[in-house]
């Protein structure tokens, strides 16, 4: 009786064993194919140890220059903005953010930035009004960078530097305006009163004047003879950009071109320093546009011939998830759509690997994946290259909402 017992017993647990073992192959089975179609298996295997949620998987050591490169008018790109300057002051040399900003900003920022006195400040984001800088949260990103730029000790002391061409007329005309107040000679030249609008004509003659009689303005400007002729030649550029009847890709290569050479310019001027600005993605990839067939800023820096810093660019590419941007036109919030590809299941890889709202992927790294094949980007727009070529990293940006019209 109990042999019988015992004996159904241990049927009953082994065909619950059996069973068991193929529920769990089943799962196991069905698992992996489920994870084989809805994620890629090599990304995942090598992001998995190279993410972070901080910036301590960031070579610094071999770049001289780092871009982020971002879509705009959304409120966690100045996180991600004094995230990289805070990191890069504490371990690298860095010294000058130069900015997708204009010539006249970078004294009004430089004078906020050096003293706190935002009376200036304010009339210029005013006139920012209705372009992607004019936010609060720009506002709030640069008083957050003043009270950082304040605690440091005076050989780290931050420089910002505009290096688009510029198109702020009235912010133009009040730095011409300090840059010659010591100069009655060269006021007068510019201008016949101070509420006078600019004359394209004078300043071309001013800029090919400079070239004939250059021993006057060194004597009249002194130290900002730079600064002066920085600001007129990109004044005169802007104008032209602006007033351009060439079809928008010829003036879109003309931007990009005089900003590769203000960048030049500005690093032959400055002493030596690393640099980090974030610009919108077009200037940030390290390889050239190949649907639109023209250059790119972070593209020329690192593989120009002539770049004072071949070689040594560092590019991270921004990607948002749930993610809202401003409109500019009217100040209201629309679905920030950044067009990546998908159809390896790289996003989907990365959303499983990320961790809360900001993730930093590493993409250079040893055996790495993204060495051998493009990710991420379309070859239509970044051409036939791996993903290492277009940048070293990215990041995962959760959660970001549009940033504000500035109140005026």
């Amino acid at each position: 009786m109990n042999s019988n017992v015992n004996f159904k017993r241990r049927g009953i647990w082994r065909v619950l064993f059996i069973l068991m073992v193929v529920l769990q192959a089943f799962e196991i089975v069905f698992g992996l194919r489920y994870f084989n179609n809805t994620y890629n298996k090599d990304l995942f295997l090598y992001l998995l140890n190279n993410r972070s949620v901080d910036l301590k998987i960031l070579n610094t050591e071999d770049y001289d220059v780092f871009f982020t490169g971002e879509c705009h008018a959304t409120c966690k790109n100045y996180d991600v903005q004094l995230r990289f300057i805070k990191y890069l002051s504490e371990k690298a040399d860095l010294k000058y953010i130069f900015a997708e900003d204009f010539p006249s900003s970078s004294y009004i920022i430089n004078f906020y930035l050096q003293t706190g006195d935002n009376s200036e400040l304010e009339e210029y984001l005013k006139n920012l009004k209705g372009t992607y800088g004019g936010t609060n949260e720009f506002r709030e990103y640069l008083v957050k960078l003043y009270e950082f730029n304040k605690s440091l000790p005076e050989d780290k002391k931050l420089t910002y530097i505009g290096l688009d061409i510029e198109h702020q007329e009235e912010n133009a005309k009040n730095y011409l305006l300090k840059l010659t107040e010591k100069s009655s000679k060269l006021r007068s030249k510019i201008f016949s009163s101070s509420d006078e609008l600019l004359s394209i004509e004078i300043l071309r003659n001013i800029s090919e004047d400079i070239k004939l009689n250059s021993d006057f303005y060194k004597k009249e400007l002194g130290d900002n003879l730079f600064k002066f002729e920085y600001l007129l030649g990109n004044f005169i550029k802007g104008w032209d950009y602006c007033n351009s009847s060439e079809n928008g890709l010829e003036s879109d290569v003309m931007r990009e071109n005089s900003i590769i050479e203000n960048f030049k310019k500005v690093y032959n001027y400055f002493p030596k320093g690393k640099f980090y600005g974030q610009w919108g993605n077009s200037h940030a990839a390290l390889s050239d546009s190949v649907e639109k067939k023209s250059v790119r800023f972070a593209a020329q820096l690192q593989n120009s011939k002539d770049s004072p810093v071949k070689g040594r660019v560092c590019s991270t590419m921004i990607l948002y998830l749930n993610s809202q941007r401003m409109n500019r036109g009217n100040g209201s919030s629309e679905e920030l759509f950044f067009p990546i590809t998908d159809t390896k299941k790289e996003l989907s890889t990365i959303k499983l690997l990320s961790k809360g709202d900001f993730t930093f992927f590493k993409l250079d790294g040893g055996k790495s994946p993204f060495k051998s094949q493009l990710y991420f980007f379309f070859p239509a727009e970044v051409g036939n290259v791996l993903t290492t070529d277009v940048c070293q990293y990215i990041i995962l940006l959760r959660n970001s909402s549009a940033c504000t019209q500035i109140n005026t």
